[in-house]
């Protein structure tokens, strides 16, 4: 879709296919991330131009047209296409650039071909009233309505057809529907436990979610996202069954249900980095605390010299409240802060139990400290996530397991 200088260019445009064009702008977005064969590879939504694709070897910006109720004409495309001159002149000296209309129209020229530097010049770029000629030296200038420039750049005619090597122009692209139908294909083939239409779905909505909220982020690197995120931050079909149970099942047989299928076996816990992750919304400190009391009981093993980790989120400032109880009650733990002021120190964190030191557990401040733990070659980590609204780890790799609770107290039900 056309946006200049914050403004959205609909014209005739009706709003039913204003909005159709937004969703078409963000199902393209879907499409780019799910061919990409890279998982490192990044898309930006709204960033140089409605999609952009950003890989090592160079960054493609890819302006989104939909007009179904519109034949194609030059018009539609030339300001488009000015920009993106625009923007190549600015940063011509920068990495390898690739510029794209890719856009669907109600119909379209048979023989339509990709003009040469003399039609661009004169048709799309407008020469004859953007081009300046001072001592021998060519512009590119662009004046507003008062009559001052807002745009000049020097160039050569070596410029406008590097330009014309770099620019992609596509009248032919999929219709909606049929760019939706090549999505669900494509989320297949991505997602291998996808095996009914409506998980694909289910994954297409959780996708579009994902880029809207992308697309209204004011800064650009918020709205950057590479394919293996996007992937892990669509819920898996465990997800959609864990919340089944939790609605079929009456409440404490679903209790009983993750007790018997994951924690049976207390009495006899093998060593491992157990990682529980505790969702503490309207939890006051006692209880949090008599959690923590129970994880410490079930798997604390100091003669085996290990002990669990905790991360606890949506604590508001409880944090350093609940650690003092805890040291005041002699709960002896490490949190990676080994003195006062410090910054976060993984050797400090990894640091074995043992009688002497008395460690009864890890505490994990935050999610950022988590990612640098889970970056370490330890032993077997288990990471259990007990949330209440929407869990907010699933894009963890290792064994990883989430549940759905009404209050923290009913962890101590589960484990």
């Amino acid at each position: 879709m056309e946006k200049r200088k914050g403004k959205i260019m609909v014209k005739t445009r009706s709003a039913n296919e204003t909005i159709k064009g937004y969703f078409y702008q963000f199902d393209t977005a879907i499409l780019k991330l799910l061919e990409e064969e890279n998982e490192d590879a990044i898309i930006v939504v709204e960033g140089v131009e409605d999609v952009d694709i950003e890989k090592d070897n160079g960054s493609q910006f890819i302006q989104c047209k939909y007009y179904e109720k519109t034949s194609f004409n030059n018009g539609l495309i030339k300001g488009p296409i000015r920009e993106m001159y625009k923007h190549f002149l600015v940063h011509r000296k920068d990495k390898n650039f690739i510029y794209k209309i890719y856009g669907f129209y109600k119909t379209t020229p048979v023989n339509f071909e990709k003009p040469d530097v003399e039609k661009l010049m004169k048709i799309f770029l407008e020469f004859d009233k953007y081009e300046v000629i001072e001592k021998d030296k060519h512009y590119y200038q662009i004046k507003n309505k008062k009559g001052d420039v807002v745009f000049c750049e020097q160039f050569s005619q070596n410029d406008v057809e590097d330009f014309l090597d770099r620019l992609i122009i596509d009248i032919n692209a999929e219709s909606f529907e049929s760019q939706l139908k090549s999505i669900f294909n494509l989320i297949k083939k991505n997602f291998s436990d996808c095996d009914t239409e409506e998980e694909a779905n289910l994954i297409y909505c959780n996708a579009l979610k994902i880029i809207k909220d992308l697309a209204i982020q004011n800064d650009d690197v918020a709205r950057k996202i590479s394919k293996k995120e996007f992937i892990s931050r669509i819920p898996r079909k465990e997800y959609y069954f864990e919340k089944w149970m939790f609605e079929l099942y009456e409440y404490d047989n679903y209790l009983k249900n993750i007790h018997q299928a994951n924690f049976k076996k207390v009495s006899n816990v093998s060593k491992a980095d157990r990682i529980f992750l505790l969702d503490c919304k309207d939890e006051n400190i006692s209880d949090i605390k008599s959690v923590i009391h129970k994880v410490i009981e079930n798997f604390s093993r100091i003669n085996h010299n290990f002990c669990p980790y905790i991360l606890l989120y949506n604590i508001d400032n409880s944090l350093v409240k609940l650690k003092k109880k805890l040291y005041s009650e002699k709960v002896y733990f490490k949190d990676g802060y080994p003195f006062k002021n410090a910054s976060f120190e993984i050797l400090d964190l990894l640091t074995p139990p043992t009688n002497h030191n008395g460690i009864l557990v890890k505490i994990i401040d935050n999610k950022k400290d988590l990612n640098v733990y889970l970056k370490e070659k330890t032993p077997r980590k288990l990471i259990f996530e007990f949330y209440k609204e929407n869990g907010e780890f699933q894009e963890i790799d290792e064994e990883f397991k989430s549940f759905k609770i009404k209050s923290l107290n009913d962890v101590k039900k589960i484990i």
